[in-house]
């Protein structure tokens, strides 16, 4: 069950932001989110759940079309956010990767979409795109200590410029990736160590052409029940 966290007022996530707009919705973040990204103005994307894994934004750009506020708006060639390496992105423990994306257009060039990745396709990594060779599915790929990777497919993405809630989940036993509260069959994947190295969301190369919003890491594994909880919650 998802139990709330202290909120952080924008004065201490990010003292130096005067263009920071208060937060108009409250936030209640599970304790084993160790980085929650809410909406900013600046080169940073501070991270509200108080573990300081603040964010560098590179070419990525503001707009006020967000879920509740401004936006991070990604143009699919070098616009990323750069996750400093930390421990609390690293081990053999399960992880979820929430978040809400806003496609404008979808790949149709033979390239993967990257949206979010870490260390990928070395062992103990992660990577997830819009893929090249189903542009309406986004892709959940985890690569294990032994170099095996295994990856998992949502539902398709159907509609242009319309809001998705994707969470991603590692049980430490099975893959999961949800679009909008619905999932997959599970699969099977275990022996994953996530290694040292930076998160980055977008990509410095060939990046997913899209809106992003409400980012957040957990150190552990969401059941359904949570995820579809924060989906209704989250939902226009």
């Amino acid at each position: 069950m998802i139990q709330p966290k202290t909120e952080f007022p924008p004065s201490v996530i990010n003292p130096t932001s005067s263009l920071r707009a208060p937060l108009k919705y409250p936030i209640n973040l599970d304790p084993s989110c160790v980085c929650c990204y809410m909406p900013d103005h600046s080169t940073k994307w501070y991270d509200q759940s108080g573990c300081g894994n603040h964010g560098t934004v590179t070419n990525a750009v503001w707009q006020p079309r967000g879920r509740h506020d401004y936006c991070l708006y990604f143009d699919g060639t070098g616009d990323r956010v750069t996750i400093p390496d930390s421990t609390l992105f690293e081990g053999n423990t399960p992880f979820s990767i929430e978040f809400w994306i806003c496609p404008w257009v979808l790949p149709g060039d033979g390239l993967s979409r990257q949206i979010i990745a870490k260390n990928y396709p070395a062992a103990g990594s992660f990577y997830m795109d819009f893929n090249w060779a189903a542009a309406t599915q986004i892709t959940f790929y985890i690569v294990n200590d032994a170099a095996v990777q295994k990856m998992q497919w949502s539902n398709t993405i159907r509609v242009l410029n319309k809001w998705y809630h994707i969470v991603a989940v590692y049980t430490g036993a099975y893959m999961y990736l949800y679009s909008n509260g619905v999932t997959r069959v599970g699969v099977a994947q275990n022996g994953v160590t996530l290694a040292g190295g930076s998160v980055v969301i977008g990509s410095a190369g060939t990046g997913v052409k899209a809106r992003i919003d409400e980012f957040r890491f957990y150190r552990r594994a969401l059941n359904q029940h949570e995820v579809l909880t924060l989906y209704e919650a989250g939902r226009p």
